[in-house]
Order: C-alpha cells, then structure tokens, then sequence
C-alpha cells in the first residue's frame, strides 16, 4: 500500500526529539490532559511541545527508571509498574514507592484495573493479582496455573476481566474466576481482549469478534495474518478497533469501512508495536519497539497525484468535466483527464508541446481548451489539440481560461486579453499596462462586468467596451494580483501576493490582513463551497473562512477572526499552492474541494471536516525566579527549587500568593495548552493582573518573562486555543506577591512620612524662629538707620542751613546798604544766590534722607510744592490731578530720591524748552494691578510747542537712567505743535525694596 493512500497524518518521536530511549513501554493521557510515556530508561511527560524526563537522579521517590506499565486511578492518582515487580505512585506532583503485598514475586507488572467499588487491581508477568483499597494493599492472589499473555480490563459495566492463555475469563470482586463456563467466551490463541465502548469486551484472535451478555454479538472478520503476535488492542470514541502486532504494524477494523493496515510502509516509525492509546482528541499514540512514539491522526487533506509521470511534476490548473471527472494541467507532464479513479495523460505526443498545460477549461459545448506555454491557445480534437482556430499570438503564455455568463470565452495571458466569440478568437487591443504585466485571472460578477486581475498592475474592469483600472489611487494597495471570486451575495474577493485579501463593494476596497487572523498575507486561490464559506489557499496552508465574519472584519466591526486552518498536520503534502493560474481551484458535483499544488492535487470533503471540538486544557507548569523553580502556594515539597515535576496547576484566586523576596527578579512564567492535534498551533492570551488587566494575544508563546516587577501582588492568568480555533472556556492562573525591602512597605513609608512631617515640623519652626529673630534684627537696624538719617537731617537743617541763611542774609543786607552802582556789588550778588541755591539743595538733601517722607504722600507734597514755586515764578501754571486719597503706599529713600530728581528734570524741560502756557502734573494707580506686581504711573505733561524726535540729550539719559535703578520706566511721548508728556512707572516691588547697604526683610 502506497503511503500516499494511508488515511493518516503520522508524526514521529524520537530520543532526539527528548524520548529517554525508543522502545516505548506504555503510554498514559492523565486527567490533567499530560501525555505520560513509559521506557525501561525512564518516565517522560509530554505536553505536545516538550518532554520533562524523569529519572531516579532527578525525582525524588522514584526509585527505579524501568517503567512497564501506567494507570491513573477515579482520585487521580497515577501509578507506574516497574519491570521488577515495584510500584510507584505520583499524587500532586510527589512520587513515592508503593509497598507491594507480602509474597508478591519480583515480576513486570503488566497491567492495572479499577473496579466498581474503587479497587484497584495490578497484574504481574506471573499472572498474581494484588488488589488496593484507598492505596494500601489488602490481597494479593497466585494464578491458578501458568500465564503466558496476561492482561486486566474493566468493561462498562464495572465487571473485571483478565485472559491468560487461550481463555478470557471474568473474575469476581476477590480476584477469582466466575465459575459459570458459559460467561467465558470460546477463543482461539493467540489472542488480545480490551473492553467495548458499548458493552462487552472485544477478543482478538484468529478474527476480531465483541463478546457480551454470554454470547458474540459482533464480527469485524478475520485478521489480515496468522501469527503475528498481539501486542496491544482498543476501541476508539468512534468505534474503530486497533490491533497491535510484534512484527506487522497495526491493523485497523473500523466500524464502517474497510479494514486497513499501517506499518512502516504507510509511514508507521516501527513495525513493532508495544502500546496503543487514544487521547481525547481522537489522535491515536503508538509506542513502538524500537521507532520512538508516533501520533497518527486522520487526515482532513487527501492528496491525490496523477499516475505515472504526472507524480513528480506540479499541478498548474484543475477543472471539472461534463462527466463529474476532472482535468487537470501540470508543468512537464501534460494535461490529465480523471474519471472515477483512472487517468489518462495528454502530453507532446497528443499536442501539447513542451508537455506545459497552464490552464485548462471544457465549454457548455464540450469543448476542451488548454492555455500552453509555447503554442497558445489549443483546441482538443479527438485525442489530439491543435492550435485554436484563429488564434492570432501563438507564442503567448496562457495563464487563464475563464467563460462567462453569455458564452463567452476569454484567455488571458502575457501579451493581454483575448476573446472568443463565435468560431473565432480576437484579441483585445487592450490597455498598454495590462499587456505589459499579465493577465492572470477573469472573473464576471453579477451584472456581467468583466474583472481583470495582473501580475504587477493591479485590477482592471472591462464593462461596455470601456477598461478602468483599479490601484493605490483607487483604494487598492496591492499591485500584483493573483485570484478573483465573486461570491453568492455579489462581492468580489482579490487574493493578492503579499498583500492579503481585498474586497470590492459599493465601489470601495477593504483589506483582511495576517494582523486581522489571516494564515498569510499570500491567497493564491478563492473557493466558495456548498455551505456558504470561502476557502482561501495561502502559502501557509488552507483556511476557511465565515463570508459574514470577514466583511465585519473589513468593514472594521470587528478587530479579528478565527480561520479554521488546514496544513500539513492534515495531511497536505506541501504548502506551495500553485497559481495564479486560471482555474487553480474547483468543486466538484459531490462537494468537495480540488486545489491545485506542487505536489498534487489536495482535496477537501467540507461536508465530513471533522473540527476539534475540544479545548485545550491551560495549565501553569511552572514559576521560576532567576531562573529557579518555586513553591506555590501549599504544594508539597517536590514543587520546591531543584524539583523537576512542579504540578501542573490551575491556581484559584482565593489561593495564597506565593512570595518572592524583595528585590529585583526575573519572573518566568511557563504554561501550556494541551492539544496534541497540532501543537504548534495551539495559541493563547495572556494577562498579569495587577500590571495590565487586558487580554493580549501572545500566539504560540508558551512562557511569560518580567524581568522587574514592583512591590504587590499579582495574578497571572492564560487561555489557549486549539488548532480550530476553539478556546479554553477557563483559565488557567498562578498568584505571587512580590515583597518590598522594608523602605518600601507601608509601614515603613507611613513612619517615615511621619517622621518627614515632623522633621519639616520642626524645621519649619527654627526657620520661623530665625526668620522672626532676623525679621527683628532687622527692624532694629532699619529703626536704627532711621534714627541716623533723622539725626543726619536735624543737623543739617539745624547747624549747616542756620549758616547758610546766615551768610545769606548778611550779603542781602550789605547789598541793600550799597550804592547803585558800587564796586563790590556783583561778588555780593553772586555770594547771596550761591547761598540761596545751596539752601534749596540743603533742603533737598534733608527731605530725602528723612525718614519720615518715605511714603508716596510725601513724594507728592514735596513735588508739588517745588514745581508750583518753579512755575509761579516762570509765570505758568500748574495743574494737579491727584486721587481724592492716597494710598499708604511706603517709599525707600532711594525710589523717592530718584524719583523726585526725574521728576525734576522733566519740569525744568518743560520750563526751559516748551514755552507752554500749562504743566500738568498726574498720578495714576492701576486699576486692576497684578497681586504679584502693582504699579503707579506718574505724569508731566505740558501744551508746548513739542518736539518731531526725542531728544537725546544729557536730561533724558539721566532720566531714564535713573527710573532704571529703581526698576522702573520712563516714557517720553511729543510731536510738534502738540506739547510732551513724561510718564515716569514705579513697580511698587521695587519701590519697596531697601537700598543698598540694608538688609532686606525676609517676608
């Protein structure tokens, strides 16, 4: 039997692969969904991605590495016989030896049992029986006479049976063979016995027969040999019987169907088979002799491969025929023709030069046409094709062959576009883009345009005549094209190369992408099936795919989809699907699906697509820190650093948390998702409650890293996936609590915020203390430069301006004792105005170094006084515009002083240079200051004559110069014939501050 025929996908283990050796002893699936495999050089447990070895080295309790046999009993206790007689048993992850009952022999224990009432039974090489209660042995039982084939099952009905010999024989609660004769079936050796799923017990012998109620019930006809040897037998969920043999593979009887065998020929690792098990998956597990553990699994992908050269070369195009057969065109080996389940071959012989059929297509008229590689379109006739009547390029390269609603045939290829119409074949003069990329593919939708899919320049409408191309500018990214479909609501499907899935709707482009769930961003086919799904080939195997589902997700209501996905795990022989080629892919009258491959043709029957229900079961492996596995929770201590079998575990929230010491650690998190079907594509989501709350899809990954995590506490918690999309309904989650050193608990920050208060407590009350003693110190020198200045001015109005009015009325006196004119006159005259004007600047001084004008209000009534003396006696007038009250705003000496002499000067400009008539002087506060910064504006202004430019003289510098020291401004504003205006603007702040040499208050 050709292995292109067995029915099923085989992997293969090995001890490369992390087996302890390749002659498998037994193999158990636990409750917990592990794959557990027994060897004589140690235990392994497989989660579908990697094997944990175990060893008397490494697992504490496990005294000896030779396992022969494996059970899991209803408490979920696991129990291994030894090839010498020794039990063990695994609870929770500890292992521990189990003592045997006294008297029982040193022999390979070959099977285990549970009965109704919760027994459980071992049976040894010798054929002794020895039965546990609740884990402790409470009998053991010699055989009767010698055993050569020994083995223990339960049927469904609780009833414990055992065969040795050429007998199969029910035993009674206490270990003894029911005497009635007419419950033992009549056997012929060799023989193998397993219970039935429905009732009874299946017997191998000479045939395979189901024995129940005293009397056989069921035959599945004889065995395809006459003394292989017998190694193992099951039922499976479906009804399928499975025969292990020493030396001839496996025979498989199924319930409907015809017998079949698998060994090495049909991809079978070993002939010798020493253990068969069916998972909950429906995959069947084969431990063999000397080839490792292999898995098969049916297959949902059929690849079929023309006869003869037809196998070795790609299959380029594939159509039904008028009979329900098939043509198919290939490179290198011509076009076959399939009817039933023989073929017969076209090649150069019959045509078809260069034996390359690109495309392929049988009219309503039963025509058969064929695009080549280097003659053209042909025509078949007879059993020969002949170059199509009319068909003007011959050299062109055909790629697509499509007929549309009305008949009409179209061909396109390198060179364009061409139709046929009638008998004769015309050639579109078409676009000079479409003739230089290609036509690879046709489609008509539903009001008969015509759509034109190209290598390399996008998509084209031919509609009444007239092309219109599609690309970037319209909303259609991609540029080399590779399929069209146009499905039964009307929408037209692109396949692109690197670009994903386009769709055309409502004259609008909408893409599907990897990001959005697609296998890969290369569709090289579209194929709608009997029940309303599309079927996409890519470059990652075939998806199918929910119309519905995949417009939501174009038109963005929803962020991705589930594709159910067929690979090479399904029994597709390759992932290079050709095209794009026309037609690439059909449906034929049964219903199922023919794609076109490198190496084949791979059908697909949509109708008995057996889809993995089952979820996969998420457990947690591990939780390491630093790379060192840790205790969780209250597991016992094999779960400990150095451990090597942590048990798998779905931590309850209400668990306790597992502590990990302060400071900074790698976290690794190690999970799996037990779906042996295909393991790599099992998927999950993960999350980490307490850093993110959200759902993140981390695909085939298996193991969560944070190299830091901050003080608190943590859940970690993971979903997975099956190979078809189905996702575990719960969950799978792990707590731990990352301590804090002690400066960063709360206790310790609750103390040290105290301690922070206090500290800035205290520290704000000596602060407070020397601002207020400096505050003091400084009142006390302010008082104390006050007194000075006060002192200052007494004595100089008392003692130096008594002299100088002194001096002054004694040269008035002795001018006015003078004659006029007299000699000494004018010197006397000179004396009298030099004292008088020192007076004034006396005067001055003693008002600008007492303390008590240092306000505004002083400023004001000595400003005032001085101009209007100025003024009077210049014969001009002087006007005030002064508040009602004034504010107590207070003045340092040096603002006032300053101040008053800007103020000064700007009179006597105003005197000397305006010739005006009025002088105006005016204080303005700010109306609405700013709290941070009040200012007051004090103004002169006068009616003169103006001036076109400022001048820059001496005055104004000085002016400006002295508004700067204090921080303020001075604005000059004047034009010809319109008088000026001095604006002098104190900021208060500034005003306020003490002048240099003092110490500033501190506020």
């Amino acid at each position: 039997m050709a292995q292109a025929s067995c029915p099923y996908v085989i992997q293969t283990w090995r001890m490369e692969d992390g087996l302890p050796e390749n002659r498998v002893r037994s193999v158990l699936q636990t409750r917990d969904g592990y794959l557990w495999v027994g060897t004589f050089n140690g235990l392994v447990r497989f989660d579908g991605n990697t094997f944990r070895a175990l060893d008397p080295a490494n697992t504490p309790g496990l005294n000896d590495g030779a396992i022969r046999s494996m059970f899991e009993d209803s408490r979920g206790t696991l129990w291994l016989g030894h090839h010498n007689g020794q039990l063990t048993t695994c609870l929770r992850g500890r292992f521990s030896p189990r003592p045997v009952p006294q008297g029982w022999p040193n022999a390979e224990v070959d099977s285990f049992a549970e009965d109704r009432d919760g027994n459980v039974w071992v049976m040894n090489r010798g054929g002794w029986l020895a039965r546990f209660h609740e884990g402790l042995a409470v009998g053991v039982f010699p055989p009767s006479a010698e055993w050569l084939v020994n083995h223990l099952h339960v049927d469904v009905a609780g009833g414990l049976w055992t065969h040795r010999n050429s007998e199969v024989i029910p035993l009674d609660p206490d270990g003894m063979a029911l005497p009635d004769p007419q419950l033992r079936p009549p056997i012929r050796a060799p023989l193998l016995s397993c219970a039935s799923r429905l009732g009874g017990i299946w017997i191998a012998d000479k045939g395979l027969r189901r024995w129940e109620g005293g009397r056989w019930v069921e035959d599945r006809g004889p065995l395809p040999w006459d003394d292989p040897g017998l190694t193992a037998l099951i039922e499976t969920a479906g009804g399928d019987v499975w025969v292990g043999t020493y030396s001839q593979g496996i025979h498989v009887a199924p319930r409907d169907g015809a017998a079949h065998q698998v060994g090495v020929a049909e991809g079978l690792s070993h002939n010798t088979v020493s253990a068969l098990l069916e998972d909950r998956e429906g995959n069947v597990w084969v431990g063999t002799g000397g080839g490792g553990l292999n898995m098969l699994r049916r297959k949902r992908v059929i690849m079929v491969r023309p006869e003869g050269n037809g196998r070795q070369h790609p299959v380029l195009a594939v159509t039904t025929n008028r009979s329900g057969g098939l043509w198919l065109g290939t490179e290198g080996a011509g076009l076959y023709a399939r009817e039933g389940g023989s073929w017969r071959n076209f090649d150069d012989r019959h045509g078809i030069l260069r034996r390359d059929a690109w495309s392929v297509h049988e009219d309503r008229q039963g025509r058969v046409w064929v695009g080549s590689a280097w003659n053209g379109v042909l025509l078949k006739s007879g059993d020969r094709f002949i170059p199509a009547p009319g068909w003007p390029e011959k050299s062109w390269i055909i790629y697509s062959l499509f007929e549309d609603s009305a008949g009409t045939l179209w061909a396109g290829g390198e060179r364009g576009l061409g139709r046929l119409q009638g008998d004769a074949w015309q050639v579109l003069d078409l676009h000079p883009d479409i003739v230089e990329e290609r036509v690879r593919q046709i489609a008509e939708d539903r009001s008969g345009t015509i759509w034109l899919a190209t290598a390399g320049n996008g998509l084209w409408r031919f509609q009444n005549g007239a092309l219109s191309h599609f690309g970037p500018a319209e909303g259609l990214a991609a540029r080399y094209l590779t399929c069209l479909h146009v499905d039964a609501a009307g929408t037209l499907w692109i396949g692109s190369k690197g670009g994903g899935l386009w769709r055309y709707r409502d004259g609008r482009f909408a893409c599907v992408t990897s990001h959005h769930g697609l296998p890969g961003d290369t569709v090289m086919s579209i194929l709608g099936d009997r029940y309303g799904n599309l079927w996409l080939s890519t470059f990652r195997g075939l998806a199918r795919a929910d119309p519905e589902a995949l417009n939501a997700c174009a038109d963005s209501r929803r962020p991705t989809l589930e594709f159910l996905e067929l690979d090479l795990t399904d029994g597709l022989a390759t992932l290079e699907f050709e095209g794009p080629n026309q037609p690439n892919a059909c449906q034929t009258e049964d219903g199922r699906l023919w794609f076109a491959t490198g190496a084949g043709l791979a059908v697909v029957d949509p109708g008995s697509l057996a889809i993995n229900q089952l979820a996969p079961p998420t457990v947690i492996d591990e939780l390491l820190v630093d790379g060192k596995p840790v205790l969780r929770g209250n597991e016992p201590p094999p779960e400990a650093v150095g451990s090597p079998l942590p048990r798998p575990a779905n931590v309850a929230r209400s668990q306790p948390a597992i502590d990990i010491s302060p400071g900074r650690h790698r976290i690794e998190v190690r999970y799996s998702g037990l779906s042996f079907a295909a393991p790599r594509r099992v998927r999950f989501r993960s999350r980490l409650d307490g850093l993110d709350d959200h759902w993140t899809d981390v695909g085939n990954t298996r193991v969560a890293q944070y190299n830091y995590l901050p003080p608190g506490t943590y859940r970690f918690a993971v979903v997975g996936c099956n190979n078809d999309g189905v996702w575990s309904a719960s969950e799978a989650s792990v707590t731990f609590r990352q301590l804090p050193h002690y400066w960063q608990t709360r206790w310790f920050h609750v103390g040290a915020a105290g301690a922070s208060a206090a500290c800035v407590t205290m520290a704000a009350i000596a602060v407070n203390r020397r601002r207020h003693r400096f505050m003091l110190a400084n009142l006390q020198r302010q008082r104390a430069v006050e007194q000075e200045r006060m002192r200052i001015a007494q004595d100089i109005h008392d003692d130096l301006g008594a002299h100088l009015t002194r001096i002054s009325l004694l040269s008035q006196s002795a001018l006015a004792r003078l004659p006029d004119p007299a000699p000494n006159r004018s010197e006397l005259q000179r004396i009298w105005k030099t004292s008088h004007d020192v007076t004034c600047a006396l005067d001055e001084i003693v008002w600008a170094i007492n303390p008590s004008h240092d306000n505004l209000n002083g400023l004001l009534n000595y400003l005032t006084n001085h101009a209007q003396e100025n003024l009077d006696a210049a014969g001009v007038r002087l006007r005030l515009e002064l508040p009602v009250s004034l504010p107590a705003l207070p003045l340092n000496v040096e603002t006032r002083h300053n101040l008053f002499l800007a103020a000064k000067e700007a009179l006597n400009n105003a005197l000397k240079h305006a010739r005006a008539s009025e002088v105006i002087l005016s204080l303005h506060l700010d109306p609405d200051p700013d709290p941070g910064a009040p200012r007051f504006h004090l103004v002169i202004a006068d009616e003169g004559v103006g001036f076109a430019h400022p001048r820059g003289g001496e005055g104004l510098r000085n002016m400006r110069q002295r508004m700067s020291d204090i921080g303020g401004s001075c604005e000059v504003e004047g034009r010809p014939g319109t008088g000026t205006t001095v604006r002098f603007t104190v900021p208060v702040q500034k005003a306020l501050q003490q002048p240099p040499g003092t110490h500033p208050s501190i506020p």
